[in-house]
């Protein structure tokens, strides 16, 4: 079963276009259009990754990272937002896997999807291999 993501923006024209290159992709993919509907998205699915725009309204994708995480702790995320922005400190801090900056390009997202679900596969298959015998847990 393919890897679900859930894109958040409030342009419904990125929505599709991002959804739609991450379908073609392979991925299964939700969109939303609001941090509201992300969150919405978030109680009802179990997503692999977000994808959030930094700007959701009166609410931010770091908003949104913060309220999944809390909700679905292995959740990875790429937060994109304004060119040398101290949003991608922000990002960074709260725990985002990967900060893009506008305009998006769509094959550099492509890849750093794909190098983030790799990495939180590994993690996972490490966790596992750890709790199934406990001297494999890292020290």
């Amino acid at each position: 079963m393919p890897a679900t993501i859930l894109v958040v923006d409030e342009n419904a024209t990125t929505v599709a276009t991002v959804t739609s290159a991450l379908a073609e992709a392979g991925y299964s993919t939700v969109g939303a259009q609001s941090f509201h509907d992300a969150v919405r998205t978030l109680e009802r699915t179990a997503p692999a990754l977000l994808v959030a725009s930094i700007r959701l309204g009166q609410y931010n994708g770091l908003h949104l990272l913060v309220r999944g995480r809390a909700e679905h702790p292995r959740l990875a995320a790429i937060v994109i937002g304004p060119p040398g922005s101290a949003s991608a400190l922000e990002a960074r801090a709260l725990g985002a896997d990967v900060y893009l900056p506008q305009p998006l390009e769509i094959r550099t997202l492509l890849s750093r999807v794909a190098d983030v679900l790799e990495r939180s596969a590994g993690g996972e298959r490490a966790e596992t291999a750890a709790a199934a015998n406990p001297a494999c847990a890292p020290a």
